[in-house]
């Protein structure tokens, strides 16, 4: 991308991306036009230990995607949070299912910057013969950025006699 510089004529173009899997800081080395982006961490699927009358277990949904583009001055700190992934759960009691876990927010915080990208929403299950265990539902718009596009939901599983169904997570 190219942009001028307040108070200069000359044109830079540079282009890094850095990415950050754990907490920390990061102090922005140059002012600069910078493009920040952020996903929040996705719902993990339900889970259901298949028995002689079966159930359905569903996906968790996809965290959301957030993205802007912010004049930021040199030395500012940068604090990025990642957003874990739900915890995958697991069911081993006869006629048993377990509900999936939330995803965690993923957030970006400095001067004149906060970001927040939300979560997925975990997965569901049903042992009721003809129920539907409901994926994780779409979350909610990210803040603090021009883009956001929202984690698909996760999909839905109806139980049906003697079966074993599961519906996909979202993306």
């Amino acid at each position: 991308m190219s942009f001028v510089q307040p108070n200069r004529l000359t044109f830079v173009r540079k282009s890094a991306a850095i990415f950050f899997p754990v907490t920390g800081t990061y102090t922005v080395p140059y002012s600069g036009l910078y493009r920040i982006c952020a996903v929040g961490g996705g719902g993990s699927g339900a889970a259901i230990f298949t028995t002689t009358t079966g159930g359905a277990a569903s996906g968790g949904s996809g965290g959301t995607f957030g993205c802007g583009d912010f004049w930021i001055a040199a030395g500012t700190v940068l604090t990025i949070t990642p957003g874990a992934g739900g915890a995958g759960v697991s069911s081993s009691g006869s006629g048993t299912g377990v509900a999936g876990n939330n995803g965690v927010d993923t957030t970006v915080t400095g001067t004149d910057i906060s970001i927040t990208a939300p979560k997925g929403l975990a997965g569901a299950f049903t042992t009721t013969n003809t129920a539907t265990a409901t994926g994780g539902a779409a979350g909610s718009a990210a803040t603090g950025v021009m883009i956001s596009k929202v984690g698909g939901a996760g999909g839905n599983a109806t139980h049906n006699t003697n079966g074993s169904e599961g519906g996909g997570g979202g993306a």
